[in-house]
C-alpha cells in the first residue's frame, strides 16, 4: 500500500484529539471568565440601582435628614447594605476669591479661620456588597437645605411631593410614603 491510500496514523489521530482539547478548554475558560464579569458587571448595577433609589428617596423628603443604614438586601442571592448620610457643607470664611487683592494674611499665619455652615447640604449614599463588603458604591449630590418654616409651609400648601401621599404609598406597595420596593414590579398583561 503506497502512502495516498493510507489512512491516519495513530500519532496523527491523537495530535489532533490533543489540539481539539487545547481548544475547547481554551473556550470553556473564556466562557466562564465572561460569565464571571457578567456577574460582577449585575452586582454592580444592582448596587447602583439600590443607591439611586435610596437617593431619590433622600431627595423627595427635604426635611429628611438622619442617618440611615440597611442591612440584608437581597438580589439573586448577594447580599447588600447601605448607609444614607446628610453632612452640612461648611463654607471657610477666610478664603479670598480668586484675583482678590488687599489682604497680606494668609489663612494659616494669623487669620481667624473660621467656618460656618451654608445652605448646602452634602447626601452620599454608599452601597457595601461580597465577602466582608469589600466591594462599594457610592453617589453623592448637594441639596439645598430648607428651614423648618419653609418646610411646613410647602406642606401646609399641599405642595409636598406625590411620593410623600399615602395614596402613593400604597401603589407603590411600601410601609413608607417615598419609599421604593426592592424589587421592580412586572405587569402580568400578555
Amino acid at each position: 500500500m503506497n502512502r495516498a491510500q493510507a489512512g491516519f496514523t495513530l500519532l496523527e489521530v491523537v495530535v489532533a484529539i490533543a489540539v481539539i482539547g487545547a481548544g475547547f478548554a481554551v473556550g470553556l475558560a473564556a466562557m466562564s471568565g465572561s460569565l464571571r464579569l457578567m456577574r460582577a458587571a449585575d452586582e454592580y448595577e444592582q448596587a447602583m440601582l439600590l443607591g439611586r433609589a435610596a437617593m431619590t428617596e433622600a431627595l423627595a423628603y427635604p426635611d429628611y435628614d438622619i442617618v440611615e443604614d440597611r442591612e440584608r438586601e437581597f438580589y439573586h442571592r448577594v447580599e447588600y447594605a447601605y448607609r444614607v448620610e446628610f453632612r452640612p457643607v461648611r463654607v471657610d470664611q477666610t478664603a479670598e476669591p480668586a484675583g482678590a487683592t488687599g489682604s497680606t494674611q494668609s489663612a494659616g499665619v494669623g487669620a481667624a479661620a473660621s467656618s460656618t455652615p451654608s445652605p448646602l447640604e452634602q447626601i452620599s449614599v454608599d452601597v457595601y456588597w461580597g465577602e466582608g463588603r469589600s466591594r462599594t458604591y457610592r453617589l453623592v449630590t448637594y441639596r439645598l437645605r430648607q428651614s423648618a418654616s419653609e418646610t411646613s409651609q410647602r406642606h401646609a400648601r399641599g405642595n409636598a411631593p406625590a411620593s410623600e401621599t399615602p395614596a402613593a404609598a400604597a401603589a407603590s406597595g411600601t410601609d413608607r410614603p417615598g419609599e421604593y420596593p426592592l424589587e421592580p414590579r412586572r405587569d402580568e398583561s400578555p
